[in-house]
């Protein structure tokens, strides 16, 4: 179990709640003791954490696992694999890189990163974790569909979506401009129903809310211009003799 290690007068040994013959309950070898001082130390490990995900534009602080060797650990770096940031993921503080222990984590759409965590403890030695990978969905949007010309004889209904966050989505229909029209009926589904009485312009606005813990929402609007109905003239009768 014992480990050479290029620092001088230092073997490494793995840990263990059980002593293997020749090792102190904590790990370390007895016969490494010279003079009293200690000259072993347990194995340094290191887990980036992980598996991550996210939500495009939010921040996840990261949660390395490090155990063993001898701390205080005096050096972190994380940094991407080449190639394998579809989600343009950057670390807070660092961007491309970092040397915080637990950095943030912001990318900025969807797809995934992958990154591992390099550490340097007091006794030199240098250990990188296998790699942990961000995933990462769409933010959440809302769209109220385009605008829309109409009669006042006309009963149009409305056409909303939403993408990104985490469904099922709940959405919301709500006058925010103009009174000649209104939510007839489906305030609270993708395709409501408008009435109209006069001509004028109209602004709705569609509120999709997704399932996350908090609740995240989004918003867009949509106008509906009302105008007068086509008439022809003629002009009046004529008497020909």
């Amino acid at each position: 179990k014992i480990v050479p290690n290029l620092h001088p007068a230092r073997r490494l040994v793995g840990g263990g709640s059980t002593p293997s013959p020749g090792e102190t309950s904590d790990g370390r070898d007895a016969s490494c003791n010279v003079g009293g001082s200690v000259c072993c130390v347990p194995v340094m490990t290191v887990s980036a954490g992980g598996p991550y995900s996210q939500v495009a534009g939010e921040t996840t602080t990261l949660a390395p696992v490090i155990a063993g060797g001898i701390t205080p650990y005096t050096a972190f770096s994380w940094a991407f694999v080449s190639g394998a940031n579809s989600a343009s993921c950057g670390f807070v503080p660092g961007g491309s890189t970092s040397t915080t222990q637990a950095p943030g984590m912001i990318c900025s759409s969807a797809g995934t990163a992958q990154f591992p965590l390099t550490v340097t403890d007091t006794s030199i030695q240098i250990v990188t974790s296998t790699v942990a990978t961000m995933s990462v969905i769409a933010a959440l949007s809302a769209n109220a569909g385009s605008d829309i010309t109409i009669t006042a004889d006309q009963t149009p209904t409305l056409s909303g979506s939403a993408m990104g966050g985490v469904g099922p989505y709940t959405y919301a229909w709500s006058r925010v401009s103009g009174t000649n029209c209104s939510i007839a009926s489906g305030g609270t589904t993708t395709t409501p129903t408008v009435s109209c009485t006069g001509n004028g312009h109209t602004t709705f606005r569609l509120t999709a809310t997704d399932s996350r813990s908090p609740p995240v929402s989004a918003t867009d609007d949509v106008v509906v211009e009302v105008v007068s109905a086509l008439t022809a003239n003629a002009g009046p009768d004529k008497s020909v003799i």
